[in-house]
């Protein structure tokens, strides 16, 4: 990245560059007992979101919490790109509000999911609590109190 990086401040053209990094999933290094990407524990569903517009670098190297996902890249670039609207209604929101004040809120509680075919995943995740439904060849329920154990150990269901 830093090579990337580099190149396009030698190309002149980093002042009028909108750098966005993502990913479609985090990745289980053995967190919980697990490897790989297919759960809905934080380290599979946490990705990375980095934006980086040149014209607001007061929020260059700013963290935010809000509650965000890959629905939300279009409807940015449309709004930090000042491109026509499409007129479709999105499903995600413009992150471009966040550029200017990272407290804000965008949404209240993601919706996630995964499918292996034989087990179905369905989650809720609030910066509070975290829900878990398993249905398929696997029938269970997990929930997590996030302020109180926000590494995701404690199954107040189990």
């Amino acid at each position: 990245m830093g090579r990337i990086l580099d190149a396009l401040e030698d190309s002149g053209h980093a002042e009028n560059t909108l750098i966005l990094l993502t990913a479609d999933h985090g990745f289980q290094l053995g967190e919980h007992g697990l490897w790989f990407k297919n759960f809905l524990f934080r380290e599979s569903t946490h990705i990375p979101f980095i934006l980086a517009d040149p014209r607001c670098p007061q929020s260059h190297g700013k963290q935010c919490s809000a509650l965000v996902d890959q629905s939300d890249v279009f409807p940015t670039l449309i709004d930090l790109l000042d491109l026509p609207d499409p007129g479709v209604a999105f499903a995600g929101h413009s992150l471009a509000p966040l550029l200017l004040d990272p407290t804000q809120e965008l949404r209240e509680a993601l919706k996630l999911q995964v499918d292996w075919g034989e087990v179905q995943g369905r989650a809720t995740r609030t910066h509070q609590e975290l829900r878990i439904q398993w249905s398929g060849s696997i029938e269970q329920e997990q929930r997590f109190d996030l302020s109180r154990d926000p590494g995701e150990h404690i199954d107040l269901l189990a």
